[in-house]
């Protein structure tokens, strides 16, 4: 062997190889570490963007769900306030309420479409305010015109008097006189224009009547009587008079319930458009997460990759975190769509890192989603001063209770109740005080209901309904006797009732079996005349349908 052999040999020694080798581990194995840092890096900035942002987000869409919410209690407030103090107080919640809304979407994408629905709502807002009050004022000049009628009716009695006339024209002339004054205090109580209309009719009548019966008397002097009867015909029929003042009332009415139902329906439109916002906010959340999957799987490939020249560093790198970080989020994220999905689905990751508060988050945000939307739902079918199912609520129940009573052929009664003289109640005590009152009374209503079935409804103003199904004419005797007993033990004093010094209630019961029952039309018409038979037969009773006989009947009938 020469010299030359031995010097190319020395080159190509084994401390060159393994210090090679060395260096290309060490090297693979700083790639690897940095990469996995790259990875990782990429993936707490995933989850500081969720919980620094997406959750943030989505606790103000909460925020606006509720705002929204108690915009509706305090539209329907409005389009229901019998007074200015109240209107007024509606009124300020209701701007305090839009301050907030507007405050709260102005980080949302669709906020410009949202503003432009919070101002619309506002216009529409301080029309029902103008409409409440304008209805309100209306109120107060029917009740001034009413007090001028019963003074001039006093007075054309004293002028009656003060004649010389004979018993019998007193009373032909006196007759007429009251029953005006009495039609005039009926009008001021009648809700629907026709009625109304025909009373103002029968009062021109009636006036017409006198001033004929006076004028027939030769030797009568009329000096005194007919400027009263003109003051009276003008009060009453006059273009600013009592029955004109009451329709234009009635026509005012009818558009502030069409301007709440549209402002109503406007603000669940701004509901409806938040929620979308608030979808969107929840897909960022979740497409967050995925992508934080979708990383970590590629951390993964490259570290089995690398495995086969630092294969014990690779798999300790490998097990730990497809234990402790990708299999848990793999796991939230197929929770996270099944929720999204609307399967019943839990959430649960173990251990108390950022990953199980994320779960809890998710947990916390949908629970709150689903809990607001059947808010949101209940608020339509319920009655929100006595917390009872509103009237829209009971029609749907009967139509189910009469369809389900068909098929299995077994009764079904019904009971409608009315509180006694309310409106002379709500007149003396206050309205605030008639509101506390149907709310005992509904308390009341409750504590009878024995049975899951039975249904308990507000029906309207001071009524209430109750369903009683698989029930026949006894049982609901039975129940009817309950709800009295029931409101007579609440004591509520009641100074201008006429037939107690207590708050009482008048109940009509219908009663039907698979052969008569017809439609719900048919039900609610003949409870209804059941319970006008229990005030015909003196109020603070109960009355069923079948006790009417053939000349009451047909009386109930017309």
């Amino acid at each position: 062997m020469t010299d030359n052999d031995n010097q190319k040999t020395k080159k190509t020694s084994l401390a060159t190889l393994v210090t090679g080798a060395f260096v290309v581990i060490v090297v693979l194995s700083l790639l690897s570490t940095s990469m996995s840092y790259s990875r990782l890096f990429n993936f707490s900035k995933i989850l500081n963007n969720i919980t620094e942002n997406s959750l943030p987000e989505a606790s103000r869409a909460n925020q606006i769900n509720d705002t929204l919410k108690e915009i509706l209690y305090l539209t329907e407030r409005l389009t229901n306030a019998n007074n200015h103090s109240s209107r007024r107080i509606a009124v300020k919640e209701l701007l305090h309420q839009e301050i907030k809304l507007t405050s709260l979407i102005e980080s949302f994408d669709d906020s410009i479409h949202l503003n432009n629905q919070i101002k619309t709502a506002r216009r529409e807002i301080a029309d029902l305010n103008a409409l409440v009050i304008e209805r309100i004022n209306k109120e107060s000049q029917i009740q001034d015109k009413l007090s001028r009628a019963y003074k001039l009716q006093n007075a054309l009695i004293a002028s009656l008097s003060n004649l010389s006339v004979t018993n019998s024209f007193f009373e032909q002339a006196s007759l007429p006189i009251v029953k005006i004054v009495a039609l005039a205090g009926q009008s001021a109580n009648i809700n629907r224009l026709q009625p109304v209309r025909q009373i103002a009719r029968d009062i021109s009548d009636n006036i017409t009547r006198v001033k004929a019966l006076a004028l027939q008397q030769a030797n009568l002097d009329v000096t005194t009587l007919l400027p009263n009867l003109d003051q009276l015909q003008q009060a009453l029929l006059g273009k600013e008079g009592l029955t004109n003042l009451r329709v234009e009332q009635l026509q005012i009415i009818g558009r502030t319930r069409g301007r709440g139902n549209f402002l109503h329906n406007l603000i669940l439109d701004i509901s409806r458009l938040a929620g979308t916002s608030t979808f969107k906010i929840n897909q960022s959340i979740v497409e967050d997460a995925q992508k934080a999957s979708s990383d970590i799987a590629t951390q993964v490939n490259w570290s089995i990759t690398l495995a086969v020249f630092v294969v014990l560093f690779v798999v300790i790198i490998i097990y730990f975190i497809n234990q402790r970080i990708v299999a848990r989020l793999v796991s939230l994220n197929e929770s996270v769509l099944r929720r999204i999905k609307s399967e019943s689905s839990a959430i649960e990751v173990d251990g108390n890192d950022e990953i199980s508060e994320l779960a809890k988050s998710f947990v916390y945000f949908s629970e709150k989603v689903e809990q607001q939307t059947q808010q949101l739902q209940q608020l339509s079918l319920t009655d929100s001063l006595t917390d009872l199912p509103n009237r829209r609520a009971m029609d749907e129940r009967l139509t189910h209770d009469v369809h389900t009573a068909k098929r299995g052929h077994w009764p079904l009664s019904v009971i409608l109740l009315d509180i006694d003289f309310f409106k002379l109640y709500n007149d003396f005590y206050g309205h605030v005080a008639g509101d506390e009152c149907l709310k005992n009374v509904a308390l009341a209503l409750k504590n009878v209901q024995q049975r899951e079935s039975d249904f308990m409804a507000r029906y309207g103003g001071e009524e209430f309904a109750m369903l009683l199904p698989s029930t026949d004419k006894e049982g609901a005797i039975k129940v009817a006797k309950r709800i009295k007993a029931n409101i007579e033990s609440l004591k509520l004093r009641h100074k201008k009732s006429k037939v107690s010094k207590y708050i009482t209630v008048s109940i009509g019961i219908a009663t039907f079996n698979e052969n008569s029952i017809a439609t719900v039309d048919n039900i609610l018409i003949s409870t209804d005349r059941a319970l006008y038979g229990a005030k015909e037969s003196g109020r603070n009773c109960y009355f069923h349908f079948d006790d009417f006989d053939k000349d009451f009947y047909k009386t109930t009938a017309k």
